[in-house]
């Protein structure tokens, strides 16, 4: 399916775990691993001029070579090493090679705002070259054979059809159950109470059921087990606590591209999951992208 899976990493433990997830989807597509480590010539802008290039050349090979560690006799897996903005040139080598997926990591709950305003997986996911599967150091190793419960959170746009191909290719082929959930968010209508209320909440849950159908519908007919979720809350929040119930070892969203990164990430349910689900967030970016 994939000519290439692309993994990003900065020597951290979540990139670690990230690049451990491209590889093995690397070996069950037979594609090309690409392990890109770039020297962020802004961060070394305050390093003396003589030193500050060649400390982050270094720093970038170590983190690289570290993640070469994790296959060590996989001869599909390389080393790149490039200069310049992570974000664009991760997306650049990306588009360039032709990859299918992008693995990156990212911190945990405490620190998820200030990694991703701004940030490399910010950035890449608003590239949208290609879904991005972003994971972080609590996550569990990847399945050898593909991932056996996946949760697929839907809000009923039809942007999820931008992540569906994805997260079903990455499925245990024979041994996977599909789980498609909607929220209904009540928080989003407060000015409605009494029997107003109650109607928009039952068309709202109406409509979540369709959406979860729609998804089911697409799951069966490759042959996975699939089930339907609907229930009230806060989204994020609901859905970090089905897939933790459920074991996941996937999550899959789309996330809307419009009008700038504020939009695209914070403070939004993306965003939210990134930071709290218990296993690794497959990302598709839907929609145009317009100005910063």
């Amino acid at each position: 399916m994939y000519d290439a899976v692309l993994a990003a990493t900065d020597g951290s433990d979540h990139a670690r775990v990230a690049a451990a997830h491209a590889v093995v989807a690397g070996r069950r597509f037979d594609a090309d691993v690409p392990v890109v480590s770039v020297a962020d010539r802004r961060a070394t802008a305050a390093l003396p001029a003589n030193g500050g290039a060649a400390v982050a050349a270094a720093a970038a090979e170590t983190a690289a070579n570290e993640a070469l560690a994790t296959a060590p006799d996989d001869d599909r897996v390389e080393t790149v090493l490039a200069r310049g903005d992570p974000g664009q040139v991760i997306a650049a080598r990306a588009d360039r090679r032709g990859a299918g997926l992008i693995a990156v990591g990212t911190h945990g709950r405490s620190g998820v705002s200030r990694y991703l305003v701004g940030s490399v997986a910010a950035r890449v996911i608003r590239a949208g070259v290609a879904p991005v599967l972003v994971a972080r150091a609590s996550h569990a190793e990847p399945p050898r054979r593909g991932y056996r419960d996946v949760v697929v959170a839907t809000d009923g746009t039809g942007r999820v059809d931008t992540v569906l191909p994805t997260a079903f290719e990455l499925a245990c082929e024979h041994d996977a159950t599909i789980h498609a959930i909607s929220v209904v968010d009540t928080a989003t209508n407060p000015t409605f109470t009494g029997l107003a209320g109650s109607r928009s909440v039952d068309y709202r849950e109406q409509s979540a059921e369709a959406a979860t159908e729609r998804v089911t519908t697409r799951a069966r007919k490759r042959d996975f087990d699939a089930r339907t979720v609907v229930e009230t809350g806060e989204p994020a929040a609901v859905v970090t606590d089905y897939a933790a119930r459920v074991d996941a070892d996937l999550l899959a969203v789309a996330t809307a591209g419009r009008s700038g990164l504020s939009r695209l990430l914070v403070g939004s349910t993306t965003e939210r999951l990134l930071g709290s689900a218990p296993a690794p967030v497959l990302v598709a970016r839907a929609g145009p992208v317009g100005p910063d």
